[in-house]
């Protein structure tokens, strides 16, 4: 077997094509060449074999002539390398024989190096690829072994892994000791190892935990039980990989490992293989997750008799203890793995169990049968039928759609203001800049929408934002008197200083317009917040949290005693904010629902909500502490 050539004998090869080559020339396709090496290999090879002048190289036929390829050489070229020595060598000694970075270089740059079409010759050499070793479906060239699961994995780890590569698993175990998430990334590379074109999803909460979960399990250095380290990613994983980043990682065999971060605006329309979902105990606990997690479970759907759950969990309490016992009697189809209980102060040993191995499910369910039990716990009944099925759900919505559509449609007349009971101005002010003024009525146990109406302030200057106010102020209070309104329903925040007072004052002036006294009676405003608000302005106390007004509009809906107006571009806008609105304003932050949270405000004042809260709280006796919600 011939050894690599050194670097004089590179060097020389390069004089042979090229007498006049640079020092520059020379080290681009000659690494590790010192100036001073060169230029003396190149005056002893000058006075040894002399240089070949311009005259005999334009006809000498083995040199090379523009950017066209070498003529074929002679048999026993001068400093060669032959064929047979070639045997024995893998890919990469080969490449190194002609300079390995020459085509790397070559591939940067766009320059053609001079040596490259002999690597070219050489790689396109028939027998040359029949030396090339392929290995899992991709062309060899690395130093390190070809993936064999390595020999530190645990005992329960190789069973786990094993279990999930041949069906759905929920893997359940003490959290940073038993190497659940090591060995979940291990079956997940494996089968995509083993199928190209596997395509896999991992379930994230977002996207930094993502990036942790990827970098444990695949680029973690893990330290073993002997205290030596084991770099997964440079000593196992790394030769497979075409990308790797902390949202995809693609494989050289066209696997794909994709990262969903939980959220059910980003999730729909996504179909995978393998559905890989980390730490289902701790996403639950989120609403906001647990709805993403609805939305994330039918992507397996589209593959129906080959996808596979992945799922791990630490605590057997909560939903994990549900999922277990509605999954059980699938087996052998889903696999319920978990390590044995065990006392803090006893000997770790690692010891798993199978808990449902005693059953027997025959006949191989559909994937839909599966799904449909998780999103029964996880979301209920309703929303699962609906996602999995093709009827209408409400139960996973704010507001059920058929009761709002029949508030608007039923076609109450609306009768003169005067002879509603109560009548209400309702404003969530925000910060100002942006906010929606509503008013309703109500007679016995029926509310009716009489005005809505936005405002937006934002991108005025000061003195334009003042005249502004002023303007919508005025604006406010000639709807409050022709409504016959009693009280201003308002959250007590910042804005609500600005704007409130300035209404009750125009208020004033209103009444005294139309012959009433200029100094008539207005009711203080009733303050009304929610406890998902920070505590902010004239009152901070907040008892009772969004869930409460939204409860009670539910539940004047249902019963069908409110009836709504869509008259013009306000009350249409409240009509689109119903049908999307969303209590958690973070989630969709384009789509704050001002209309409906005016509404909730007057909804909640006229259903005498203010009213249970002194019961609760102990407050009837203190007018202004009692409406205080």
């Amino acid at each position: 077997m011939s050894t690599l050539p050194t670097i004089n004998e590179l060097v020389l090869r390069q004089l042979e094509v090229d007498p006049d080559i640079s020092l520059k020339a020379c080290i681009s396709v000659v690494p590790g060449l010192k100036k001073s090496n060169f230029y003396k290999i190149k005056k002893e090879w000058k006075e040894g074999s002399g240089r070949v002048d311009k005259k005999q190289k334009n006809h000498d036929p083995f040199i090379k002539r523009g950017r066209g390829s070498l003529a074929q050489p002679p048999s026993e070229p001068h400093n060669t390398i032959t064929k047979d020595e070639l045997k024995g060598l893998s890919i990469k000694a080969k490449l190194k024989l002609l300079g390995e970075t020459v085509i790397d270089n070559y591939i940067l740059s766009g320059k053609e190096p001079r040596v490259l079409p002999k690597a070219i010759d050489l790689l396109s050499d028939k027998e040359f690829i029949e030396q090339g070793e392929v290995k899992h479906g991709v062309f060899w060239t690395s130093n390190i072994q070809p993936y064999n699961r390595p020999w530190f994995v645990y005992k329960w780890q190789t069973i786990g892994i094993d279990i999930m590569k041949d069906t759905h698993t929920m893997w359940q175990a003490s959290r940073q000791k038993i190497g659940k998430t090591t060995g979940a990334f291990m079956a997940d590379f494996e089968d995509m190892l083993e199928n190209p074109g596997t395509v896999v999803t991992l379930v994230a909460p977002g996207m930094e935990q993502a990036t942790v979960l990827l970098r444990q399990g695949f680029k973690e250095v893990l330290t073993l039980d002997d205290g030596t380290k084991f770099d997964l990613w440079n000593q196992l994983y790394k030769p497979y990989f075409l990308i790797d980043n902390v949202k995809k990682m693609v494989m050289k065999n066209g696997s794909i490992l994709q990262v969903i971060p939980l959220s059910e605006y980003t999730t729909p329309g996504y179909a995978t293989d393998i559905l890989h979902i980390e730490e289902l105990d701790k996403v639950v606990k989120d609403p906001q997750k647990i709805r993403a997690l609805g939305a994330v479970l039918p992507t397996i759907r589209a593959r129906r008799g080959f996808a596979k759950l992945r799922i791990t969990c630490n605590n057997t309490s909560g939903v994990y203890r549900i999922l277990r016992e509605d999954l059980k009697d699938l087996y052998p189809h889903v696999a319920i793995y978990m390590e044995k209980p065990r006392p803090l102060d006893s000997e770790f040993t690692g010891e798993h169990f199978m808990y449902n191995e005693h059953y027997n499910c025959k006949e191989k369910p559909d994937i839909d049968v599966i799904l449909q039990r998780i999103m029964d716990v996880v979301m209920g009944e309703e929303y699962s039928r609906q996602q999995l099925g093709n009827l209408d759900d409400y139960s996973g919505d704010t507001f059920n759609p058929d009761k709002l559509d029949l508030a608007y449609s039923k076609g109450k007349e609306f009768r003169p203001r005067e002879y509603y009971s109560h009548v209400v101005l309702s404003i969530d002010p925000g910060a100002v800049h942006d906010f929606a003024a509503s008013i309703y009525g109500k007679e016995g146990v029926e509310f009716f929408h009489l005005y809505t109406e936005t405002f937006t302030v934002s991108g005025k200057t000061e003195i334009e934002s003042e005249k502004m106010l002023k303007t919508i102020a005025k604006k406010l209070a000639r709807q409050y008197v022709d409504h016959h309104c009693e009280v201003i329903v308002s959250e007590s925040n910042s804005g609500a200083k600005l704007i409130v007072p300035l209404i009750n004052h125009y208020i004033r002036k209103e009444i005294a317009k139309r012959g009433g006294s200029t100094y008539a009676q207005v009711n203080d405003p009733i303050w009304s917040n929610w406890g998902a608000d920070k505590g902010q302005g004239q009152e901070d106390r907040k008892l009772f949290s969004r869930v409460d007004y939204i409860t009670l509009m539910q539940v004047i809906l249902d019963f069908e005693n409110i009836t709504f107006q869509d008259r013009n571009k306000h009350e249409h806008k409240q009509r689109v904010e119903f049908a999307r609105y969303d209590p958690v304003e973070s989630v969709n932050e384009k789509y704050k629902g001002n209309c409906v949270d005016s509404s909730l405000h007057a909804v909640w004042y006229l259903g005498k909500g203010h009213e249970y809260i002194e019961k609760v709280s102990g407050m009837a006796d203190d007018e202004e502490e009692a409406y205080t919600l």
